[in-house]
């Protein structure tokens, strides 16, 4: 990845690779102003900054996250798009 990953920080000027996807099959992937969206295997993952639900948390689940977590609600669904 590269880009603006933060709203605070310095940007990434070249790709790097995201080592916390390392071990998934990734299928696809898509990404926002601020949050980054990966099919991987028969799950989802995602990242970055959700104001309005982006990341797949659910209400009560985290508005952030700096490392990619699986999104739960989508566990099993063979995400394609």
């Amino acid at each position: 990845m590269w880009g603006k990953l933060k709203n605070t920080g310095d940007d990434w000027m070249y790709p790097k690779p995201v080592m916390d996807l390392s071990g998934w099959n990734i299928r696809c992937m898509d990404s926002g102003n601020m949050h980054h969206v990966v099919g991987a295997d028969d799950s989802c993952i995602s990242w970055g900054l959700s104001q309005c639900g982006e990341l797949g948390y659910g209400p009560l689940g985290p508005k952030s996250s700096a490392k990619a977590k699986k999104v739960d609600i989508l566990d099993g669904m063979h995400v394609i798009r």
